[in-house]
């Protein structure tokens, strides 16, 4: 049985509440600095989503689509999770999964939220997955996602780190043979952080 059907015969109600369960829980372990049981009660939603047929990734969700959005912010919420227990792929999978249940299909804007509630739990995803991009040294995707995560949050510092990121990568700092890495008083000042 798909989300639609069970939403039409009522069941949806009570899959929503599990999901918010399971949400607030894991925010519980999380904020008490639990990251493993966070991570497992995030996972517990999911999983239950998934066996509803309630996360739907071939097509454009419905406008206003509160479990669609529940699921994506438990995939968010279990990045931030992961990105605390520094395992960068499952961030990097899990915030594509979240973007990739907020963003409008067919659209040529990749980057617009389905509707206004959506882009804070969107912006949060990109940023996280912006923060691992960088740390792989994948520059330009953190870039880019800094700046979308930037524009739907109004994160000015994620804003700020991603016009740093795009200008480095377009302006690169020329060094002398001899210099090495952080060793050289011509490198001095021109560290983007």
């Amino acid at each position: 049985m798909t989300a639609r059907d069970q939403s039409a015969n009522g069941g949806m109600g009570a899959l929503q509440r599990r999901l918010e369960e399971a949400r607030l829980q894991g925010n519980q372990a999380y904020k008490a600095g639990g990251d493993a049981q966070a991570l497992k009660l995030y996972s517990s939603g999911i999983n239950k989503a998934l066996e509803a047929g309630a996360a739907d990734f071939s097509g454009a969700p419905a406008d206003g689509d509160e479990v669609q959005q529940l699921v994506a912010t438990l995939y968010a919420n279990r990045a931030a999770a992961a990105l605390r227990m520094l395992r960068h792929e499952q961030v990097v999978h899990d915030t594509s999964r979240a973007v990739a249940l907020l963003v409008v299909r067919g659209s040529s804007d990749v980057d617009k939220c389905v509707d206004p509630a959506a882009c804070a739990v969107y912006g949060k995803a990109l940023i996280r997955r912006a923060n691992v991009m960088e740390a792989l040294g994948n520059f330009m995707q953190a870039a880019a996602d800094y700046s979308a995560g930037g524009d739907n949050t109004g994160d000015k510092a994620a804003q700020r780190r991603a016009f740093i990121m795009y200008d480095a990568l377009n302006h690169p700092v020329r060094l002398p043979a001899t210099c090495l890495f952080m060793q050289c008083a011509a490198w001095e000042g021109k560290i983007y952080v």
